[in-house]
């Protein structure tokens, strides 16, 4: 019995490794990502709706179909731009973050640095161990 599962995933062994190739880099789960937030009513309405199949597959056609051609906007375009905005626009936004984060760091080192000589958090009895 186990011979003959492994054998079976043995024939979609091709299809899962190409399919986590293609996850495996940051424009494949920022595309997966913005296309279920461009398409969540769809994805909703699959997963969740009690309804049978074919309705199902009528209901989705209804939506992206017209005319017969297919409406590419939320199945391809706004994912795809999204996707390759998240990319491009992650990085840059992260570099600035540490580097504001370093120059308000660097800033205030001084003004920490004098409140931790200056200003005594005990007195010096309390030091010593002897308090008034």
């Amino acid at each position: 019995m186990k011979e003959t599962i492994k054998d079976f995933f043995g024939y979609f062994k091709p299809i899962f490794e190409n399919t986590q190739y293609r996850f495996n880099n940051p424009l494949g789960y920022a595309f997966a990502f913005s296309w279920i937030l461009f398409n969540w009513k769809a994805v909703y309405y699959f997963f969740f709706s009690d309804e049978k199949a074919a309705d199902k597959i009528v209901y989705l056609q209804s939506m992206y179909v017209s005319d017969d051609s297919i409406i590419y906007t939320y199945l391809l375009v706004l994912p795809l731009l999204s996707s390759v905005a998240y990319i491009i626009l992650a990085p840059i936004i992260s570099n600035l973050a540490t580097m504001t984060w370093s120059f308000f760091d660097k800033s205030f080192t001084g003004i920490r640095l004098w409140f931790v000589e200056n200003i005594p958090f005990m007195s010096r009895a309390e030091q010593t161990g002897n308090p008034p």
